[in-house]
């Protein structure tokens, strides 16, 4: 939808310059778009809200809202996404003892390549 190429547009947290101008324009659609669907409710919209509260430094907030989508099937086609930013966001809370377990565990959730039998 609206959102998610907006989402695509600017990394999470973006500053200065060029970036500025993409994050004015970020959050302007993202509240455009809050007129009309609650992102923190909505399934198709958890990974552009956990972006935009993670570009606000809201990263808890981030994290519930990655956790409600990653613990819902209905948004599947995001977790590997999902959980790329949930490390992130772990890395920069500094809670380096979840982001280990995480990424030890990110592995076995999504692997490159199955074993042959």
């Amino acid at each position: 939808g609206e959102g998610g190429a907006v989402a695509e547009g600017g990394a999470v947290g973006g500053e200065g310059g060029a970036a500025g101008g993409l994050d004015k324009e970020f959050k302007e659609t993202f509240a455009s778009l809050r007129k009309w669907v609650d992102t923190a409710e909505d399934k198709q919209q958890l990974l552009l809200h956990a972006k935009a509260q993670a570009r606000e430094d809201r990263l808890v907030s981030a994290l519930q809202a990655l956790d409600k989508g990653l613990g819902d099937d209905a948004c599947s086609k995001s977790h590997e996404e999902m959980q790329a930013l949930r490390l992130s966001l772990l890395g920069r809370l500094g809670w380096a003892h979840m982001e280990e377990a995480e990424r030890a565990a990110h592995h076995v959730k999504f692997p490159k390549a199955y074993q042959p039998f």
